[in-house]
């Protein structure tokens, strides 16, 4: 059961004392004392855990192997903080429960025929400890008895160790307070608890919420050390699989499958913490489980992070920002509520997301959604940095409509080296809304909206296509501390292919070639003489710096070259969708800059505004530059190289006339035209700025003389 200091009203529970105990109902002298004393055996170290003293439960304590007696007081009695209780093959029924503030605390089965039992409308810990250190193993949990729902709660100063350990059963209970299996807890910052092998495949019932009390699987609350959960398996709980945000702990998931488990299957906050080599799923059909209670507080989601100022659980502060998700397998598939396959909730701070798999098969919701800045009950929202930072990221399924990538607030998110291909009608590909300095690059996009749309937000793209083959990954975890599992832990599901790049586009698809979907940057082809990517230039390699003065300026320019946006520090203030092409740009800058490196010479420049512009360090007169003279541009729409025929619109805020390459079928209606090519150029001649441009097709492109 959740106690207060899960609710952050306690965070002192630190130990002032390594060596006396406090135990519930212990026998203090008298048979049974006298017999564990005589039967001690010699000191035992387990998981790096050493205790003086070693006692059998059943022929030291006389408990009982087949389940006719309560076993509680008899464990109880062994419990002095330095002696650890072994269970032979048997049954033991658990009447009452223990609650110890001792040194360091042991329970382990000698074997894997060891099971536990418990009583009818029994919820509550059978184990709830104040310690150094706490050991138990080789054990299951049988919870199916009416009614009941149990598990074990550490609090632990300098770490526990718990492995191979299963809960038999449903634990469903009519309370609104339901026992979780595991209350885990590190205070020591340099110390690490470890829970590895621990299944309940039936945890609860998957939208038993219950207002936050509807029971967890594991638990992390306050501390401030280490939490690893490895090679876990847990499914069906109402409130997370794992719920380890919240806190300044930082809790580390490698490998394990978490199945169907409502609010997530993984939760965990920020410093620290991450998921590596998970498997991860929401899928109906492999739901056991009773349909109740499914209209109150249901959303599934697949990996959920936030770090969130929990009242005094965190001293009031957020947690360091530096969340990762690596290698790890992530499956939405026709999720009943609108989770999405990755979530940073409001309270969460950055994301870093590499080398993983997304199957998302799920209407009108994100594949993986950054929330805004914005409070979410008592909880207010993380301060910056905010970002989402993914590589080597594939995303596939038929999810219809809204975008496969929603990243809210998040100023200096990146997407690198990822796939997306999203098949459902409507479906767009990245949306960043009120987020500046983004960078989509050498990504491939396959969505039947659009690759990447900015929202008050400014960015650009480098080498973003909209063709290529899907990657393999190879999703093997990098994380230590996986094993080879218990008797009925289950295997972690990977994906291995030997000799694979990883890489998830195509470095020759060049300029992406569906315009509706550049809204910012793609500059591949650039020159031999063009800058690289590590900053290198040529000889030929001029820079173009266009600076805001406080108000919005729109900007439309050309070069006789190529054209690429400059990867040295700065920001691009664009406050609508800002257009860069092989060869050309159309933005608009007010507070900061748009930088850029180009070959040849500016062949037209167009502003509306008041900016500065430097080229080579040096400011020139915007007005002045260009060599066509009349401060007119021409824009050609190429589909002599192209597999079909390519729709067309583009409006501007100026005047636009066909130009010598359109045709009568081409029309112009004020500041807009439409037209269609194929095996042929259509052109147009333009004032002012683009202000919208899509193509559906795979025509290129650009600026020039026709």
């Amino acid at each position: 059961m959740r106690s207060d200091s899960e609710n952050g009203e306690d965070d002192s529970s630190h130990l002032e004392r390594r060596s006396y105990i406090k135990l519930t109902g212990a026998v203090i002298g008298g048979s049974v004392l006298g017999t564990t004393q005589a039967g001690r055996a010699s000191a035992k170290t387990r998981h790096g855990i050493t205790f003086n003293n070693v006692v059998d439960a059943v022929k030291d304590l006389g408990c009982d192997p087949n389940g006719n007696g309560d076993v509680t007081s008899k464990v109880e009695s062994a419990l002095d903080g330095q002696t650890l209780v072994e269970f032979p093959a048997g049954t033991y029924h658990w009447g009452g429960s223990i609650t110890a503030d001792t040194d360091r605390i042991g329970i382990r089965g000698k074997n894997d025929n060891v099971t536990f039992t418990f009583p009818s409308n029994y919820n509550e810990f059978f184990i709830n400890t104040t310690c150094n250190k706490a050991l138990f193993e080789n054990f299951d949990v049988d919870v199916r008895a009416n009614q009941t729902a149990t598990g074990i709660r550490i609090n632990s100063e300098r770490g526990f160790h718990a492995e191979n350990i299963e809960h038999i059963g449903r634990a469903i209970v009519d309370s609104s307070d339901v026992t979780r299996c595991w209350q885990l807890r590190v205070n020591d910052p340099n110390s690490t608890g470890v829970l590895k092998d621990f299944v309940a495949k039936k945890g609860s019932a998957w939208a038993h919420y219950k207002s936050g009390d509807g029971r967890a699987g594991i638990s992390v609350y306050g501390g401030k050390g280490t939490v690893k959960i490895v090679d876990c398996h847990l499914e069906e709980f109402g409130n997370n699989g794992i719920y380890g945000s919240r806190t300044l702990s930082s809790v580390q998931v490698i490998g394990g499958t978490y199945r169907n488990n409502n609010v997530c299957g993984i939760r965990i906050s920020g410093e620290g913490s991450y998921v590596d080599g998970a498997t991860v799923e929401v899928n109906p059909q492999k739901y056991s489980g009773p349909h109740t209670l499914e209209d109150d507080a249901f959303t599934m989601r697949g990996v959920l992070f936030e770090q969130g100022n929990a009242s005094s659980a965190t001293g009031g502060n957020f947690d360091e920002a530096g969340a990762k998700v690596r290698n790890t397998d992530i499956t939405i598939e026709n999720n009943p509520t609108s989770g999405p396959g990755i979530a940073v909730w409001t309270g969460g701070r950055t994301l870093k997301v590499k080398n993983t798999r997304i199957t998302y098969n799920n209407d009108g919701a994100p594949a993986i959604r950054r929330e805004k800045q914005v409070s979410q009950g008592r909880h207010g929202p993380s301060p910056n940095p905010r970002w989402l930072r993914m590589d080597r990221v594939k995303i596939t399924g038929s999810a219809a409509s809204g975008p496969s990538v929603l990243v809210g607030q998040g100023n200096g998110s990146q997407i690198k080296n990822s796939y997306i291909e999203q098949s459902g009608s409507g479906r767009k590909g990245i949306v960043f809304s009120n987020s500046d300095n983004t960078l989509v690059k050498n990504t491939t996009i396959k969505t039947p909206g659009k690759s990447v749309q900015l929202k008050s937000s400014s960015g650009k793209t480098i080498n973003v296509s909209n063709s290529g083959s899907a990657p393999s990954l190879d999703l093997s975890s990098s994380g230590s501390g996986s094993g080879a599992g218990s008797k009925s832990a289950s295997k972690k599901n990977k994906s291995k292919s030997k000799n694979e790049s990883g890489s998830s586009s195509d470095s020759s698809q060049g300029l992406l070639s569906k315009m509706t979907n550049l809204l910012v940057g793609s500059a591949s082809g650039a020159g031999a003489n063009a800058t690289t990517e590590n900053g290198a230039s040529g000889a030929d390699t001029h820079t173009l710096e266009i600076k805001g003065n406080g108000s919005k300026a729109n900007y439309t320019f050309a070069v006789d070259g190529t054209l690429q946006p400059n990867e040295d520090p700065g920001s691009f203030d664009c406050t609508s969708e800002t257009l860069v092409g092989e060869n050309w740009s159309s933005g608009a800058v007010s507070n900061s800059s748009d930088k850029f490196l180009f070959t040849g010479s500016v062949t037209s420049f167009s502003t509306d505004g008041n900016l500065t512009v430097q080229v080579d360090g040096q400011a020139v007169d915007p007005n002045a530059l260009g060599t066509e003279g009349d401060k007119q541009h021409t824009l050609i729409i190429d589909g002599s190289n192209s597999n079909g025929a390519s729709k067309y619109a583009l409006s501007v805020n100026g005047s636009l006339e066909k130009g010598t390459f359109a045709e009568s079928d081409d029309t112009v209606s004020g500041s807009t035209a439409r037209g269609t090519v194929s095996d042929r150029r259509d052109s147009f001649r333009f004032s002012g700025q683009i202000t919208e441009l899509d193509v559906d097709g795979d025509a290129a492109i650009s600026f020039g003389q026709q």
